[in-house]
């Protein structure tokens, strides 16, 4: 009976058992098939979009004015409508390449989501950006293709000042090489400082269409060119020729030749080719610039001609921002031009007239946009599409005008500048004031370059220690630095600010004077201020005066007021002067326009007049700009690190005493004061004497990633625009 159960159940079991292979089998096979199925899709898709005419294979055309990519077996004219996408996210300079993979499959799903169909990168990337690529692609209907820059190396352009010096150009066609054989999944490269290198093995080519051949042309360095090389012979190559042109010109044409014959005779492809340019090279005259360096060269590459076996033919890429160069502001010409909705535009003044030189070839405008910084570097005169002191909201209405001027004035294509913020970056009016190394790793809200972005990252692992909102459940009773009987200061800080609150009984925004003293240096300051009869307990750097929603200010003493040391060539010896003046940012230095014999004086921007507003981005009325708050008895302020002149709050590094050393130093600080003092007609009624407040340095900074509310305008504006 015993061997009978036994034989029984084994026969159970081998029967489960086989049922169980034979289940495995089956799912074996349904997956291989769905594999190959996928695959064979995969392949069928890609076929579908790749045109093949006399062995040559083509994804994306020029076809007079237009931009046409091969679609389900046919050619579409399609605008093209994207981001470009920077190297670096905080806490990695881009040579340090710290975007993952995964990075990259996320943000191509925001872009896409955003109705994009183009992303722009400016040199060799990672192996990782080109394997999300592929990997994004394989699942989507319609794919997100890129158009593809090589770089020049720059350094070794202003070292020889010479495009053809042999050391030039070779380099710059084995880069054109480098970025060919790594599009098609062909090339090992090796490890080489601040470029991108590895084994890349994806064939991402079906989704390139096109190619960005070098970088915004220095113009000495053009004019060297030329220069040196005048009388040359106009190029004639096999793909590529030139009528009339100068050095520079045939010098695209050369490298331009040198990447077609190689994608051509080893890939059997071609894609269109550009080559990079900017307004302060472009190809009309501005005789009455007030930057030399904008008249001295044009550079025009309607002189590049392609014969007929180059079939994907040559596009024309322009970067053109609606503030610089300054021209755009000062010409008759732009300035008093008025758009069809009857509004002063000097940018659709110079898109119109700048598309009118190239009338057989389409026009890529593949840099525009404006920053969401809180400082600003130059001013649009026209619309106020400043670099710089630019909401998010804002930021996204102003691109979308500018992608509205773009489509309407018959180009190609408008690519933002630029998909993420990014922190490492500088710009000409604060670059002499922070420390360079440690760029990367703080967020300067002060510096416009660093702020383009469609996402931003944001302090804080999850969220940011403190928000001006009007919110006080952040704060603790740990972050009180000093009180007195009616007034309690409490201070926090970031990556990105130094935060404040007061709290004041019977808090009357509408009376009530508030002086906020900051002592950030023992080198200068004053312990009292001009107008006012009461001393503070220590020397101020800095006051912060609250006096109303639309009077408050951020003030520096006289004698540690770096813009009037960079800008204005001021030396200043009264260290203990009691006057304060309000923050500002030079945007203009004294110019001289040649033609018109007249001389613009230097412009200053007031940044330090203090903005009032709701700087959560969760709250419906948020504003990206707002410094301060007010609810019921408290104040919340937020202030930019660079304000206070803190160069590194990382390693706490602030500027020295430029006016004893005549430049700019950093110097520690092991903490900086601060105090609260409520005023009356001049008189201090009360006072919390000026305590001290220290923080942490840090090595690796902790953020978030967030999407500015201009994406989500960008998102519409892409839908909206075929």
């Amino acid at each position: 009976m015993l061997l009978y159960k036994f034989e029984v159940n084994h026969k159970g079991f081998q029967e489960r058992g086989n049922k169980m292979k034979r289940y495995l089998k089956i799912c074996t096979i349904l997956l291989v098939s769905a594999i190959l199925i996928y695959n064979f899709k995969y392949i069928v898709r890609n076929n579908l979009n790749t045109s093949s005419e006399d062995n040559i294979k083509q994804v994306s055309r020029v076809n007079e004015k237009d931009m046409e990519i091969y679609k389900n077996g046919k050619w579409e004219k399609t605008f093209l409508k994207g981001v470009n996408i920077g190297a670096a996210k905080p806490g990695y300079f881009p040579g340090e390449f710290g975007i993952t993979k995964s990075d990259y499959l996320r943000w191509f799903k925001y872009i896409k989501e955003m109705n994009a169909n183009v992303i722009r990168v400016y040199t060799l990337q990672m192996p990782a950006f080109y394997e999300a690529l592929y990997e994004f692609n394989r699942y989507e209907k319609e794919p997100l293709y890129i158009i593809h820059g090589v770089w020049v190396d720059e350094e070794l352009m202003l070292e020889e000042m010479n495009a053809f010096s042999i050391n030039v150009i070779d380099t710059f066609k084995s880069e054109t090489d480098k970025i060919i054989d790594v599009i098609h999944g062909n090339a090992s490269v090796e490890k080489t400082t601040g470029r991108g290198y590895g084994r890349y093995t994806k064939d991402i080519s079906p989704y390139v269409i096109g190619y960005i051949l070098g970088i915004e042309w220095e113009p000495n360095f053009t004019k060297s060119t030329n220069d040196i090389n005048k009388g040359m012979k106009d190029f004639d190559g096999k793909w590529l020729y030139t009528e009339s042109a100068n050095p520079i010109e045939i010098f695209f044409a050369q490298v331009g030749e040198h990447a077609i014959e190689h994608e051509t005779s080893n890939y059997n492809t071609q894609k269109p080719i550009a080559f990079s340019n900017w307004v302060t090279t472009d190809v009309m005259s501005h005789d009455d610039d007030v930057d030399e360096q904008n008249r001295i060269v044009d550079i025009n590459e309607g002189k590049i001609k392609h014969k007929d076996d180059f079939k994907s033919g040559i596009f024309v890429s322009y970067h053109i921002y609606p503030y610089y160069p300054d021209f755009l502001n000062y010409e008759k010409k732009y300035t008093e031009y008025v758009d069809e909705k009857g509004n002063k535009n000097s940018y659709k003044a110079y898109l119109e007239e700048l598309i009118g030189y190239y009338k057989d070839r389409p026009v890529i405008v593949s840099e525009f946009g404006v920053p969401t910084s809180r400082g600003i570097t130059h001013e649009d005169s026209s619309r106020g599409f400043n670099q710089g002191m630019v909401s998010e909201a804002e930021q996204g209405l102003m691109n979308k005008e500018m992608l509205d001027d773009i489509h309407s004035s018959g180009y190609a294509g408008a690519i933002i500048f630029s998909w993420q913020d990014e922190w490492f970056k500088r710009t000409w009016n604060t670059m002499d004031m922070d420390d360079p190394d440690a760029r990367a790793y703080w967020s300067d809200k002060m510096t416009s370059e660093k702020y383009f972005g469609l996402l931003t990252f944001d302090p804080g692992s999850k969220k940011s220690v403190a928000y001006v909102d009007g919110n006080m459940k952040e704060w603790k009773k740990k972050d009180i630095v000093t009180e007195s009987e009616n007034t309690k200061l409490y201070m926090k800080s970031d990556e990105e600010y130094l935060y404040f609150r007061v709290n004041k009984k019977n808090l009357d925004i509408n009376s009530d004077e508030i002086i906020i003293p900051i002592d950030v240096t023992q080198k200068s300051g004053s312990n009292n201020v001009e107008g006012y009869k009461f001393n503070f307990n220590e020397y101020a750097d800095f006051i912060i005066k609250i006096n109303g929603k639309d009077n408050s200010t951020i003030e520096v003493q006289n004698y540690y007021d770096i813009n009037d040391f960079l800008f204005k060539d001021k030396i200043k010896k009264n260290k203990s002067s009691n006057k304060f003046n309000i923050l500002k940012q030079t945007i203009l230095g004294e110019s001289y326009m040649p033609l018109s014999k007249k001389t613009i004086k230097q412009k200053e921007v007031e940044v330090g007049k203090l903005i009032y507003g709701n700087a959560n981005p969760r709250s419906e009325d948020y504003n990206s700009l707002s410094d301060f708050i007010i609810n019921g008895d408290d104040i919340e302020i937020r202030i930019p690190w660079l304000m206070l002149n803190i160069s590194n709050p990382t390693q706490k590094l602030v500027i020295d005493d430029f006016n004893n050393k005549n430049e700019i130093k950093h110097t520690p600080i092991e903490n900086i004061s601060s105090g609260i003092y409520l005023v009356d007609d001049g008189v201090s009624k009360e006072q919390a004497i000026m305590k001290s407040y220290t923080w942490d340095k840090w090595e690796i900074p902790n953020y978030h990633e967030r999407l500015k509310e201009s994406y989500y305008i960008i998102k519409e504006s892409f839908k909206d625009i075929d």
